[in-house]
């Protein structure tokens, strides 16, 4: 089901600045229909920003409970999805989708710079340290895929074959956009940034 989204109420923009919350230009934040501004603090918005619900709770190791909400983030053209929990960013979170129900707290930055492939189309060499047996990744490798490229280098046209599906398939995953899937857990990461 598609979010929609909408402008901030004036009243909740009056809302989110008596809780030490700015933004370089409130028009570009925009949330969802069930939003609240109740725990959001300390936080600033940069760029387009979409916001989810802030409801639900997350149950942590050692029987502690916690409140989704925003604490403590620089947040720079990034949607958050519904009811999660996200403090304690020193730097900065840029350029990220982050799923619903993510836990993210105590880190340095999380940030895409530029356009990146993810590690998709890059070559790796394997067995043996003066290379000549590179092996193609990408997220969808397998472990026979692999076992060809490096066994079978007899075969020329299987190995061009598959370096190109590898690179067809890197340039439709490359985005200047980063994605953390929901039900993520990142704690206490000192820097995160994809710019390959």
């Amino acid at each position: 089901m598609e979010r929609i989204y909408r402008n901030l109420s004036k009243a909740e923009i009056n809302q989110l600045e008596r809780q030490t919350c700015s933004a370089d230009d409130w028009s570009k934040v925009f949330v969802s229909q069930y939003f609240i501004s109740e725990h959001i603090d300390h936080v600033h918005f940069s760029g387009k920003v979409y916001l989810g619900s802030f409801n639900g709770e997350f149950d942590l190791p050692g029987g502690m409970h916690k409140k989704a909400g925003l604490h403590h983030v620089t947040l720079h053209n990034v949607t958050v999805g519904d009811d999660c929990c996200i403090e304690n960013i020193q730097n900065y979170v840029a350029n990220y989708i982050i799923g619903d129900h993510t836990f993210i707290n105590n880190c340095g930055m999380i940030v895409v710079d530029g356009t990146s492939s993810f590690g998709n189309g890059l070559t790796v060499s394997v067995l043996n340290e003066t290379g000549g047996r590179e092996v193609y990744i990408y997220n969808e490798l397998s472990a026979q895929q692999a076992y060809i490229q490096t066994f079978y280098r007899h075969r020329p046209s299987l190995i061009t074959r598959l370096k190109e599906l590898t690179e067809d398939y890197a340039r439709q995953h490359t985005s200047n956009y980063g994605v953390i899937g929901s039900h993520a857990f990142i704690m206490n990461s000192g820097y995160i940034q994809m710019y390959v």
